[in-house]
């Protein structure tokens, strides 16, 4: 039997980040270009997540979970569209209760 996923690790597989370390992607997205560290601790303010990112890396790290990113904007885009595509083609139905 396979136990689901905690919420803690379903955060940390369905998060993206990028382009951490440019303050101005930072400052423009309010630091969601840190989204997983934003769903890991969202009463956080949003100064303080690039310094917490590393620290959450390690732990992904250490407790064998992926710790996705992208290095920029742009890579996260195709990322995220490249994502849609696939589930498109498995063409399983959406239901939206």
């Amino acid at each position: 039997m396979v136990l689901p996923d905690s919420w803690a690790e379903n955060q940390v597989k369905t998060s993206l980040g990028y382009q951490h370390g440019d303050p101005v992607w930072a400052y423009m997205s309010g630091a969601l270009n840190y989204q997983l560290e934003h769903h890991l601790f969202p009463g956080i303010s949003q100064y303080h997540l690039p310094a917490i990112a590393p620290i959450v890396k390690q732990a992904c790290k250490e407790y064998g979970l992926p710790y996705r990113y992208e290095e920029t904007f742009f890579d996260a885009i195709r990322s995220h569209l490249r994502h849609l595509q696939r589930m498109g083609a498995e063409g399983k139905a959406a239901h939206m209760d």
